[in-house]
């Protein structure tokens, strides 16, 4: 009888353990998860924890390694433009690595960009901090500033440290291993965020296009549908992988400007369009030593907005594999389409272009060497401006631009947020020469 009424205790024991277990709350789990793991809630613990105990009055962050600064633009989850002062740098935060959302789209790319962009766009005031004892002043490329990037959302708010945040968010993995004062930080931040299983440690991106499979569509398809195709600012979603046919209408750097193969029809106005659009290609691609303007190629790509414009971007640029780009033909005829003082503009985005334009002002360059040269249609007020990217090769003097001058411009016609801009092209001699000044 005893064993009896021990084996009932058991049995009850089991049950209410059992029962237990199913109520738990400190756990969640996710189907959409790559991992077998339970996944816990994320928390910020150690951003809390952490303070800005450097005074930062009255100093710049370019000249004492730390400041109060504005933000010029939002790039991707690890990188922004600041302004320090009348000076607009670009830096690329500290101890972070996060997921790739612009030249190329990796999953939880876009949501940690977006993330990155809410905290900063949002924020009252944001401080840069340098350790240059620690990581010097800029990155390998030399042309961006290493830097703690701190904000607050209120007045009354204690700063927080954003690369640490987005560590503690699981937008990134920890990439800080140095002798850095935020070193203890990292590394607890790290343990927690690893132990959840979550974004970048075993979910998958609910908005990222794992299939594989490409839609082959035109140019202008993707134009017209970009909130379809695309992905679009502000959106967590990579957009769909796309495979097109195209033909190379100019070069920039190793990046491209291409156009559709055939036209389409436009369903308004009943003409027959080309679609076109600039393809960024990423640097050291040497994509422009294996393709020329007139050559017809297909390759896998997605489609992104940078500033305001739409382009191509995560080009797959090998020409083996099985996502290898192709040369179908080469030496196809192509010329631009003539922009007057009657041309609506926003008809020609995304064409290539030509037209006559009067220099107003010349513009600074940022901080990659990218510039816009201001100007106006020749003999009219109707504004038409001129973007040189540092990708450009030849590059164009310094002097060749004059204020006052009219020069032919051909290039592809964007929009640089709000503007219409002419995009020159790699100046190569006089076949393709973008500049030609009108005597």
């Amino acid at each position: 009888m005893k064993v009896f009424y021990r084996n009932i205790s058991i049995l009850i024991i089991v049950l209410l353990i059992s029962s237990c277990g199913g109520t738990s709350t400190s756990t969640s789990s996710n189907s959409n998860s790559s991992s077998s793991h339970e996944q816990t809630y994320l928390n910020t613990n150690q951003t809390d924890l952490l303070d800005l105990d450097t005074d930062f009055s009255n100093k710049n962050f370019i000249y004492d390694g730390i400041g109060e600064v504005r933000l010029s633009s939002c790039i991707d989850g690890d990188t922004a433009g600041f302004y320090v002062g009348n000076d607009n740098i670009r830096v690329r935060f500290l101890g972070i690595d996060t997921p790739e959302s612009t030249g190329k789209i990796d999953p939880w790319g876009k949501p940690a960009s977006n993330f990155t962009c809410n905290m900063l766009t949002s924020a009252s005031s944001i401080v840069l901090e340098s350790e240059i004892d620690i990581f010097g002043k800029f990155d390998s490329s030399g042309g961006r500033y290493l830097s703690w990037v701190w904000y607050k959302n209120d007045f009354s708010d204690k700063y927080r440290l954003l690369n640490l945040e987005l560590l503690e968010e699981a937008y990134t993995k920890n990439n800080l291993f140095t002798a850095s004062k935020y070193l203890s930080y990292f590394r607890a931040a790290e343990e927690n965020a690893r132990y959840s299983y979550r974004r970048v440690y075993g979910e998958n991106d609910p908005d990222y296009d794992y299939s594989g499979e490409a839609k082959e569509i035109s140019i202008y398809e993707l134009i017209n549908n970009f909130s379809y195709y695309g992905s679009v600012a502000g959106s967590d979603s990579s957009g769909y992988k796309l495979r097109l046919e195209v033909m190379v209408v100019r070069l920039i750097g190793d990046s491209l400007f291409v156009r559709d193969v055939y036209p389409s029809l436009n369903e308004v106005t009943g003409d027959y369009e080309y679609g076109g659009i600039y393809a960024y290609a990423g640097y050291s691609s040497g994509l422009a030593s294996s393709v020329k303007p007139g050559y017809i190629i297909k390759f896998y790509c997605r489609a992104t907005t940078f500033n305001g414009s739409m382009q191509l971007s995560d080009l797959k640029t090998s020409q083996i594999g099985k996502e290898k780009l192709e040369i179908i033909s080469k030496d196809n005829i192509f010329e631009p389409e003539i922009i007057d003082s009657n041309t609506e503009l926003e008809k020609y985005f995304g064409k290539l272009v030509q037209s006559n334009i009067e220099i107003t002002s010349i513009g600074e360059k940022d901080d990659n060497s990218n510039y816009t040269i201001y100007g106006k249609i020749m003999g009219t007020s109707k504004t038409l401006n001129i973007r040189i990217n540092s990708e450009v090769n030849p590059k164009y003097q310094n002097d060749y631009f004059i204020v006052g001058e009219n020069y032919k411009i051909t290039g592809g016609l964007v929009k640089y947020y709000d503007e219409y801009q002419i995009l020159l092209g790699n100046n190569d001699g006089l076949e393709y020469k973008d500049a030609q000044k009108i005597e």
